[in-house]
């Protein structure tokens, strides 16, 4: 799908980066998806089979039903524009997200998502899909969009001449192109 494709999960990250990309699907006239992807959660050996079933069911359940949670938080409100879709995908978020880069026109995810590295001045998804996405990332850092006034620019800030920069202002969103 072309257009843009911006990950999502229940971080205040995810939010911020899914409010800039609306306004960025809405600033080039483009479609955009909303993604959230999980993982099956770890069920230990000896848990009975109709547990462990149980577990999985109830999390695909959860999966499937955040990114239109997100999304309308995101929205506050107002009406779904044309061409947002929401999906769930099942299996490493790095990997979907990549593989999603390739039918997208840019990528969209936030500096920090729930990860177990919240130290890290970048995420690992952000890191992995800035180093390995086949179209234009943009990592959007914490509380961008949550001033009306803030002066975040349009999705080619901070893009290199060459392709692979990584020259921004401090607050700004961090884009990089594809290799």
């Amino acid at each position: 799908m072309p257009g843009i494709v911006v990950g999502v999960d229940r971080s205040a990250h995810a939010l911020d980066a899914l409010r800039w990309a609306l306004g960025e699907t809405e600033r080039r006239g483009c479609g955009l998806r909303v993604v959230h992807v999980w993982e099956p959660p770890l069920v230990y050996e000896d848990c009975p089979g109709d547990v462990a079933l149980a577990v999985e069911e109830e999390a695909r359940r959860c999966a499937e039903s955040l990114p239109e949670e997100v999304l309308d938080a995101a929205l506050e409100g107002r009406t779904r524009p044309s061409g947002v879709e929401a999906v769930a995908r099942r299996g490493k978020a790095s990997t979907v997200l990549v593989e999603l880069s390739a039918d997208a026109d840019l990528l969209v995810v936030g500096a920090l998502g729930r990860g177990a590295f919240r130290h890290l001045l970048t995420g690992s998804v952000a890191h992995q899909v800035v180093n390995h996405a086949l179209c234009p990332v943009t990592v959007v850092p914490a509380a961008v969009v949550r001033s009306p006034d803030h002066p975040a620019g349009r999705a080619d800030v901070g893009a290199h001449p060459a392709g692979h920069g990584r020259d921004v202002a401090p607050e700004d969103p961090l884009t990089t192109s594809a290799p």
